[in-house]
């Protein structure tokens, strides 16, 4: 795992160049969605964890009521503390596997935006690849492509579920 982050230390010299301006257009962009990413993989593993507390609290919310002499939420703190690690070993693998994919998707989601910086294509090489003929084992691909483009421009009806 630590290589991976030594790897985005390194890497990130090739998406902020020493010495040259920085691309602020790209960080209004991309700072709120690396922003949303990072709280959506923390609230994600710890939501079923808050969803068990309130339910937990709500429940013992109603004897606390009923019996105002009792300090319920005293007595019952070890039932809560023994549940709570509990219910972390249940799910601690689940929420370990779900980091991984979602941490994995958002370095790989980076590390193409870097490479895509570094692709430097003159103008007639673009052309010069989209005057090539397309190869019969890609025309499905292409036509799909085409029409998610023309479903968003509003020239096709929307295609019907599961195609």
């Amino acid at each position: 795992m630590h290589h991976l982050m030594i790897r985005g230390v390194v890497e990130s010299y090739s998406l902020f160049i020493p010495g040259q301006p920085l691309a602020f257009g790209n960080f209004s962009e991309m700072l709120p969605r690396r922003f949303a990413n990072s709280s959506q993989l923390g609230v994600q593993p710890a939501s079923s964890f808050l969803l068990v507390a309130m339910v937990y609290y709500i429940g013992l919310g109603i004897p606390g009521r009923l019996m105002p002499a009792l300090p319920v939420f005293i007595v019952v703190m070890p039932i809560q503390i023994v549940g709570q690690i509990g219910f972390l070993m249940l799910t601690l693998s689940t929420m370990m596997m779900h980091f991984l994919s979602k941490f994995e998707a958002i370095y790989f989601s980076c590390q193409k935006y870097s490479q895509f910086r570094q692709m430097k294509m003159s103008k007639q090489e673009v052309n010069d690849e989209i005057d090539e003929e397309v190869p019969a084992e890609h025309y499905m691909a292409v036509a799909e492509d085409i029409g998610y483009v023309m479903r968003m421009r509003g020239e096709l009806p929307p295609a019907a579920p599961g195609q």
